[in-house]
């Protein structure tokens, strides 16, 4: 599969979902490749939430041929782009996230609600500030 997907509702694992569904196919992420910011990493882990699934507004996922990858690597960071490798494509259907503690397999798509979004309406603005 050669896709490419932007990653806003739903985040990172929304956009694959949307992805593997679309192009037939199963990906295989390892979450510790997944870069998350230092501040986002502290965010998640005070409010319990996955950094996977909230909105990255200006990220696109991205699938290229295995030997295009280094071409592809190369003239993003030539662009001052910032590129990661997170997975791969394979046979089957839904995407599967390796991390501490696990792997997660994922087949739905829901984008009704991303984690940000989630966390908007469990702690609501105190209409009284």
């Amino acid at each position: 599969a050669t896709a490419m997907h932007d990653v806003t509702r739903g985040g990172l694992l929304e956009a694959l979902l949307e992805i593997a569904l679309l192009s037939g196919v199963g990906l295989e992420v390892d979450g510790g490749l997944v870069p998350v910011p230092p501040v986002v990493a502290r965010f998640a882990a005070a409010f319990a939430f996955d950094p996977m699934k909230m909105i990255s507004s200006g990220t696109l996922a991205v699938t290229v041929p295995p030997d295009r990858v280094e071409d592809a690597r190369r003239a993003l960071i030539n662009l001052g782009l910032v590129f990661s490798f997170v997975g791969r494509v394979t046979e089957g259907r839904g995407v599967r996230v390796a991390r501490e503690g696990g792997v997660g397999a994922y087949k739905d798509v829901r984008c009704e609600e991303d984690e940000l979004a989630r966390l908007w309406a469990l702690y609501p603005r105190d209409a009284s500030a």
